[in-house]
């Protein structure tokens, strides 16, 4: 019976099954994750900042007050002390940590550009240098006002005397100094002239001088797998749509992030945050329903899982779930039937059934939208006994009964002692009945002849017919 089920519902259901991806939990839980790069996310606990790669191992444990997104390739990560962002370390965009051998603080702007960081190390907060990409001090700390490098060049304010001087340009590999040559832009002390593009950019640099604002301007490329988060309306949760609007990670979660890497961060319903990796083939849920004359549902499930996935199940079968849910949230445990197969009976169609996989729902299917009606049609016959005429003839008439609540297409068969049929193919309406008759002719020996009744979406049934001579 489960065969003729499985292959029916194969063949013509497969735009109802429920796909789930193979996902796994690859970190602990956290009090926030949010992507950072194409390879790394920021994670926060307890107040502290770290950085994890995609693969859910750690890049720097969660010792920062803040870690800044990533700019010209480098992310600086900053302990407060007294007031002040202490230069703790640096992280390059291949994740590669360098430590610093002195104290120093980043203010006016704390990213990378060109190459070099503004820093200082006086407590005054009154004189500035920059460091290279190693954290190496490549101008010493001792202008009061500067702007970004780019292309290898700073603007900054030298003292003389005492006495505040104009706006110079400093070649940072070079290590000269020059008065500033342009006729296209000015900028602030001592106004000078200077190419409009750098005063653009400039401009631009001034939105973000507060570290906190630029935490959250994180970029980052999503990975073109097909799936992208989407929210419930009704419930508020995220989970998974693929490229063709299914939805394959059922919603499940407070906050979930596209995946970046086949890694995504989610938040879960106890609002701690995790990270979680596509992996393997898809999953599918395939579930049916037969009606009966009483009015109630037996429900079938099918679950097919990736083969590395089922090795887990089956060495230890506490990793898997299913289970059904009631309009009012009952939770009710379906009957074991055997791998993967599992049967639950019930009055009424306004059920949910979830499949959880080591914590994680990676199925869930409303079973009165989605759930396939499989009918068993009742096969009656006139008489199962029958003796042959003076003429070596016989014939049945056969009763078809649809209990379900769809309209049924069948077919009718015979096998063993072949069946004149008047029909072969023929329809029944919801909770009516069709007949149609057998005729055997040259009844010369006792036989018998089975008649079948098949097609999609219900159950084979058969019925025999025992046939004797008319001597």
């Amino acid at each position: 019976m489960y065969k003729h089920l499985i292959i029916s519902l194969s063949m013509c259901c497969m735009a109802l099954a429920a796909y789930s991806q193979n996902l796994n939990f690859i970190s602990d839980e956290y009090d926030m994750i949010e992507p950072m790069s194409d390879d790394c996310f920021r994670y926060r606990q307890n107040n502290k900042v770290g950085i994890l790669k995609s693969d859910g191992t750690l890049v720097q444990e969660w010792t920062a007050d803040y870690i800044t997104a990533f700019h010209d390739g480098m992310a600086l990560v900053l302990v407060k002390r007294d007031g002040r962002y202490r230069l703790h370390r640096l992280v390059d965009i291949d994740l590669e940590v360098r430590d610093l051998e002195k104290d120093m603080f980043v203010d006016a702007y704390p990213f990378y550009s060109g190459g070099y960081l503004p820093v200082y190390t006086k407590t005054n907060r009154t004189a500035y240098g920059f460091i290279d990409r190693y954290g190496s001090m490549v101008l010493k700390d001792e202008y009061p006002e500067i702007k970004p490098c780019i292309s290898g060049k700073a603007l900054v304010v030298r003292v003389n005397s005492g006495r505040t001087d104009k706006w110079t340009e400093v070649d940072l590999s070079e290590r000269t100094k020059s008065v500033v040559k342009g006729v296209f832009g000015s900028i602030g002390i001592n106004t000078i002239s200077i190419p409009k593009e750098n005063a653009e950019y400039y401009s631009s640099c001034e939105d973000r001088k507060d570290i906190l604002t630029y935490l959250d301007n994180y970029h980052y490329k999503t990975e073109a797998n097909g799936l992208k988060a989407f929210k419930d309306d009704d419930t508020g949760l995220y989970g998974y749509k693929d490229a063709y609007g299914y939805v394959a990670v059922p919603s499940q979660f407070k906050f979930a992030s596209d995946f970046i890497n086949e890694t995504a961060a989610v938040t879960l319903p106890n609002g701690k945050a995790r990270l979680m990796r596509l992996q393997g083939k898809p999953a599918r849920l395939i579930s049916s329903y037969v009606l009966d004359a009483t009015g109630n549902y037996t429900f079938r499930f099918h679950l097919i899982l990736p083969s590395e996935v089922q090795k887990k199940v089956d060495a230890n079968p506490s990793l898997l779930t299913v289970r059904c849910l009631s309009e009012y949230g009952i939770v009710e445990m379906p009957e074991h039937k055997g791998i993967n197969y599992y049967e639950f009976r019930s009055g009424s169609k306004k059920k949910t059934v979830e499949v959880i996989y080591d914590g994680l729902v990676v199925a869930r299917q409303n079973l009165e939208k989605e759930s396939v009606e499989i009918v068993d049609l009742k096969l009656s016959a006139s008489r199962t006994s029958v003796r042959a005429n003076v003429n070596d003839r016989a014939s049945v008439q056969f009763t078809v009964f649809n209990p379900g609540s769809t309209e049924v297409t069948f077919e009718i068969s015979s096998s063993g002692k072949s069946a004149n049929l008047s029909e072969t193919t023929m329809t029944v309406a919801p909770n009516s009945s069709v007949n149609f008759t057998a005729s055997y002719y040259n009844i010369n020996t006792d036989t018998s002849s089975t008649i079948t009744i098949s097609g999609n979406n219900i159950l084979q049934t058969s019925v025999r017919v025992q046939l004797s001579t008319y001597f």
